[in-house]
């Protein structure tokens, strides 16, 4: 059984994969992104800027193989739910 990712794992993992382009209102793909996480994850996220525990529940849940199919772009789509949530409710403060 497949465990359905939660809001704050998808916005974690964007959080991750995507930058700011030097302040500009674009973002794109951090180099080397995938890799970083596989390193991340198995160190734990010991002493890695960024890693949250809900990149670690994906790891447990998911795990490498599952991260291995995944794009930058496949990413992104699977966000934009929740971020258009996230930015509607932040707008309505």
């Amino acid at each position: 059984m497949i465990v359905k990712l939660t809001d704050a794992q998808i916005l974690a993992l964007w959080s991750w994969v995507w930058i700011s382009d030097n302040g500009a209102n674009r973002v794109r793909p951090r180099p080397s992104w995938k890799k970083k996480l596989y390193e991340a994850w198995s160190r734990a996220g010991e002493g890695i800027a960024g890693y949250s525990p809900e990149l670690q529940q994906l790891r447990n849940q998911r795990g490498p193989a599952w991260l291995e199919k995944q794009t930058a772009q496949s990413i992104d789509r699977l966000s934009l739910r929740v971020r258009a949530f996230t930015a509607e409710k932040e707008a309505g403060k």
